[in-house]
């Protein structure tokens, strides 16, 4: 009967498979470093790329911010000039029909809305955490906290805005704007002073408090853009120092 002998198998010392562990340890501890390392270059590729798309938005957000308070230092130069008349003439129930443009402009408001998009993104999916600079994320917050004032004065003024359009068409007499609706269409430049046109008395004293309002609204809301556009262009100058983006 044919025996089959088990192959000899040398036996290991104890500092080969010490060796051997190590090597397994270092392997390990080796690729975890690694990977920590792609995930930081990962991350902090991201970081930048979130701080550009934050700079891009700020500097929307200073344009359109200038472009509205273009309107409201229109509106505001309208409400002042009606408010004098109504002081010089307390008395006066007939105004000029050029006043129509005045009552027009005095009532216009074009809402600033700030661009959240990298912001919204950031805080949605824990992003906000890339940021290392615990300034920046500080000033980012001020800075967004700043435009929740705005929002909530704009939620104001347009209640404001719709109250006085409704007493714009009680306070006008009808029948003034239908006899002289030629001349208020027809001329582009300007109205002759022969045209006029009547109000209601009984309405007259809810539209001045509430042109007067109007009239703080933009003063205060101009006031608040000033400060959002000094605190948009410091968070831009902080980021672009940080993340060496003077060039772009």
């Amino acid at each position: 009967m044919e025996v089959h002998h088990h192959p000899h198998v040398e036996k290991k010392s104890f500092k080969e498979y010490l060796l051997e562990g190590l090597m397994i340890f270092l392997a390990v501890t080796m690729g975890f470093f690694a990977e920590s390392i792609r995930e930081h270059i990962t991350e902090s590729k991201h970081e930048v790329e979130y701080m550009k798309s934050l700079v891009n938005d700020l500097q929307l957000d200073t344009a359109y911010i200038n472009r509205s308070n273009e309107a409201r230092d229109t509106a505001i130069l309208a409400s002042r000039t009606l408010l004098r008349n109504f002081k010089e003439n307390p008395s006066a129930v007939k105004w000029p029909a050029e006043y129509h443009k005045l009552i027009s402009k005095s009532n216009v408001l074009k809402i600033f809305i700030n661009h959240s998009g990298t912001i919204d993104q950031l805080k949605s999916s824990g992003s906000i955490r890339l940021v290392r600079n615990k300034e920046i994320v500080d000033a980012i917050e001020s800075y967004y906290n700043q435009i929740k004032r705005i929002d909530n004065l704009n939620s104001l003024y347009l209640s404001n805005q719709q109250h006085g359009s409704e007493l714009v068409s009680k306070l006008i007499i009808a029948k003034d704007d239908i006899n002289n609706y030629d001349s208020l269409f027809q001329y582009t430049k300007g109205l002759p002073v022969s045209v006029y046109f009547y109000l209601n008395e009984s309405y007259l004293s809810e539209y001045i408090n509430n042109l007067i309002y109007r009239l703080q609204l933009n003063v205060g809301g101009k006031q608040i853009h000033e400060e959002i556009i000094a605190k948009a262009v410091q968070l831009i100058g902080k980021i672009k120092a940080e993340y060496h983006l003077e060039k772009e």
